[in-house]
């Protein structure tokens, strides 16, 4: 048992390892490798060394196979004609639909050849609305597109997974080889395929779909009609809207359609530390086992009184069949599937073959890895394992007599000290009232919410009353849950630590939270928390440099960010998505925070694009900003969303050319717009209207365009001539052919461009014409797409000595495209 034990350990350290190192091994030494294992193995006190080269050997072999069933690279994306089946819930979105194709095949549309074959592809379709007032009704897009099931055959424009890589933040092209998507891309053209082609998993996936339609007629149901004006109208609508949202949670922890939560809800579970609630996980599937287990265990010690340990192990075994079919209803996504294949293992080890917890823990985290090794790039895989690995110490520990309250809290709070750590490392904020949240909230989900959501799940296709009875008691419920939430939200205490504490300060953090969670004696525990009080009040040393311009990847999008000893600005604030996902959460705060930026001095908003502006709100409500630049747009609508936007800052302000500020020896320059643009005969358009920003500071000079066209070029060039000139210039439009004009750069004249534009992306950024001026002119050209994050740093005090970061150079991991 014990070697078995120190075995598993091994093989998951080895595949631990590969994915820590980060390199894979030349292939030719591969059969070297299998060689030493195989004579390890021939001997007891060598077998662990032998487990864990063949750990490195596994994930080795996985991750090669996995990076050849990728889309290969070509000069961008590539059209394909492709067959295959949607294999997820398709997640609507403001402008378009995401959705996962699986076992696909595809022929290159423009020319004829092999047929490619890739396991999942992650593809969006585009909508179009016909008006503004559509854009957010999710209901108007599904209305204009075909029904996203079964077979498809489409025409798309697909490329290698690809995403932003910067220094700190959210990879999401780690993300991508963690869940095992072979490509991304966007959909051109959708036709029906042949039904044949469907098969057992496909027909499978095409129910589940049926299924989660078929309860969302609860939450698209208007409300009864009723004259306006009235209590009974205005009652009618409220109730409406508070169904509405549990049907949404509904949808969410028992359908697995986390895509249909309000973000408002989300928020408000996340801000609380109850967020794990919304994504079906090991917390759901555990309680499920255990009712059904504890059930199961009194109905067969009643049929078989003679076999109670016998009935013990058949429920057990049993039990693992209503955990499977709430999984299937969840659509086997990653943590749901995970949940039930460590509940399945758990449960035929520790009940069936009764081995101890931790011997049960360690296999099963061998398993897992053996099922998919790139797991360990996925954050949540660490957390749900050390949640399950810190419950199992304090429910395996030897007991202590204490009052119930004291047991009810325990475990709770042993999840905050020990998940808190964590968590603040890989950038969280953390609840400081997610114990009083969870200590309610978990075990009335639990016992309660489930019951009800599969009671008015079965009841569905049975009866509609009582499915609407069961449906209104878990509204209920829900409400019962968010005012709870929503009052403890008002005490707004957070954890958010600024600046990195690095790995080996964490690793002795965690290793004295487990220690104060363990029953060791009293005055060791309190000498834990005093060096643990200590290390938490030691000042963490931040990656600052004093002088830096930054270009982060965010896709294609900008954001600009300048450093000038104890200044910051942002020059723009990346994408957004969706209500809660744009580039500012995901890359721009996390970057800064870990240098330690609490305020910004100066930001800017070129224009009101999504892909400059979007990210704007998340940034203001995580760092202060002093003031604030943003143009008058000329486009009808845009100056409201300014106005409730700009409050954030300290002072708003227009971009006016002529204006000037300075601050220490930072020297911010307005070029454009003018006032008066329209007199200047220039056309009207939210590009043209963007701010045009000249910074000086440090012995280095930046000109940033914003998304500007030719016809404003051609006036600056009019109005300022030689002025121009700078030393780096953040190229126009993301590289588009209406900018970067030969007269326009004849008269910048920069020495180092830098492009921020997504790889592949649909407006085929930047255009060769652009790049081969700025190759004219001498210019040292960068680009995100194929950079990651761009960082220029003045190396010393000399003015003269700046130096590149390109973040792809420098994390350069085998999962990441080159």
């Amino acid at each position: 048992m014990v070697e078995v034990l120190i075995n598993s350990i091994a093989f998951s350290s080895g595949i631990i390892l590969l994915y820590f190192w980060g390199r894979l091994p030349d292939p030719d030494y591969y059969p070297l490798l299998l060689t030493i294992s195989f004579f390890a193995f021939l001997f007891r006190f060598t077998r662990p060394p032998g487990f864990f080269l063949l750990g490195v050997l596994y994930a080795a072999t996985q991750a090669e196979n996995q990076i050849a069933d990728q889309v290969k690279p070509s000069s961008g994306s590539q059209t394909l004609v492709l067959q295959g089946h949607v294999c997820s819930l398709p997640v609507y979105r403001a402008d378009r639909v995401v959705f996962d194709f699986c076992d696909v095949t595809g022929i290159d549309s423009g020319k004829a050849g092999p047929v490619t074959r890739f396991s999942k592809l992650r593809l969006s379709l585009y909508l179009n609305y016909d008006s503004a007032e559509n854009r957010n009704n999710h209901l108007a897009g599904r209305e204009r597109m075909p029904a996203l099931q079964g077979v498809l055959r489409l025409s798309a424009r697909v490329k290698p997974p690809n995403g932003v890589v910067n220094k700190h933040g959210f990879l999401y092209e780690s993300w991508l080889f963690a869940h095992g998507y072979s490509g991304t891309g966007y959909v051109l053209s959708v036709s029906p395929g042949a039904e044949s082609a469907c098969g057992l998993l496909c027909r499978y996936r095409v129910e589940r779909i049926r299924l989660v339609n078929h309860f969302s007629r609860f939450q698209n149901r208007e409300p009864e009609s009723c004259e306006q004006n009235t209590g009974s109208c205005e009652e009618s609508r409220d109730a409406y809207e508070n169904g509405k949202d549990s049907f949404q949670f509904f949808h969410s922890v028992v359908l697995g359609n986390k895509s249909a939560i309000a973000p408002e809800t989300k928020s408000l579970f996340n801000d609380t530390g109850t967020g794990h609630l919304l994504v079906i996980s090991g917390l759901h599937a555990g309680f499920v086992g255990v009712l059904a287990f504890k059930l199961l265990s009194v109905i067969f010690a009643w049929l078989f009184p003679r076999h109670k340990s016998g009935a013990r192990q058949a429920a057990g075994l049993v039990a693992i069949l209503p955990v499977f079919a709430y999984i299937a209803v969840a659509g086997f996504t990653v943590p749901a599937t995970r949940a039930f294949l460590m509940f399945m293992f758990g449960s035929l080890m520790l009940v069936v073959l009764r081995r101890p917890v931790i011997w049960v823990f360690c296999v099963t985290f061998a398993i897992m890895l053996v099922i998919n090794p790139a797991s360990v790039l996925d954050g949540g895989f660490w957390l749900s394992f050390y949640a399950v690995f810190i419950l199992l110490l304090v429910h395996g520990a030897r007991p202590i007599t204490s009052p119930l309250v004291f047991r009810l809290l325990k475990p709770h709070v042993a999840l905050f000290l020990g998940l808190a750590p964590l968590m603040v490392f890989m950038g969280m904020n953390v609840s400081l009232v997610s114990v009083l949240a969870n200590l309610l909230v978990v075990p009335f989900f639990g016992l309660v919410m489930l019951p009800l959501g599969f009671f008015a799940a079965v009841a569905g296709f049975i009866d509609n009353f009582a499915c609407d009875l069961c449906l209104s008691l878990f509204s209920v419920g829900y409400r019962l849950i968010t005012g709870y939430l929503s009052y403890l939200l008002q005490f707004d205490l957070f954890l958010s630590v600024t600046g990195s504490p690095g790995p080996l300060l964490l690793a002795l953090t965690l290793v004295m939270v487990l220690c104060l969670i363990l029953p060791l004696p009293l005055k060791l525990r309190c000498t834990l928390a005093s060096v643990l009080l200590a290390f938490c009040s030691y000042p963490i040393e931040y990656d600052r440099r004093r002088y830096g311009i930054t270009v982060y990847d965010v896709g294609q999008g900008l954001s600009v960010e300048l450093q000038a000893d104890n200044i910051n600005m942002v020059y723009d604030f990346g994408m957004r998505y969706s209500d809660t996902f744009d580039m500012a959460g995901l890359v721009l705060l996390p970057n800064m925070k870990v240098r330690g930026v609490r305020d910004l001095d100066f930001g800017v908003i070129s224009h009101w694009d999504l892909d400059h502006s979007g990210g704007w709100h998340t940034f203001a409500t995580g760092i202060p900003v002093d003031i604030l630049l943003s143009p008058e747009s000329p486009l009808p609508g845009v100056n409201e969303l300014r106005s409730g936007e700009t409050g954030l800052s300290r002072l708003s302000e227009y971009c006016h050319s002529g204006a000037q500020y300075s601050k220490n020896q930072f020297t911010m320059r307005v070029l454009w717009p003018e006032p008066g643009m329209r007199s200047t005969g220039i056309k009207a358009s939210d590009n043209n209207a963007s701010c045009v920003i000249r910074v000086e500071f440090a012995g280095i000079s930046v000109l940033m365009p914003g998304d500007i066209e030719k016809e404003v070029e051609y006036h600056l060039v009019e109005k300022y001539g030689n002025e121009l000139r700078s030393d780096v210039l953040i190229v126009a439009h993301h590289g588009s052919q209406t900018s970067s004009t030969w007269a326009f750069l004849k008269h910048v004249r920069p020495k180092i461009a830098l492009i921020s534009s997504g790889y592949g992306n649909k407006f085929a950024h930047p255009h060769r014409d652009v790049l081969q001026r700025l190759k004219y002119f001498g210019v040292t050209t960068y680009n995100t797409a194929e950079s990651g994050a761009i960082h220029l740093y003045r190396d010393g005090a000399d003015a003269s000595s700046w130096r590149v970061q390109e973040m792809r150079k420098i994390c350069n991991k085998f999962w990441l495209r080159g």
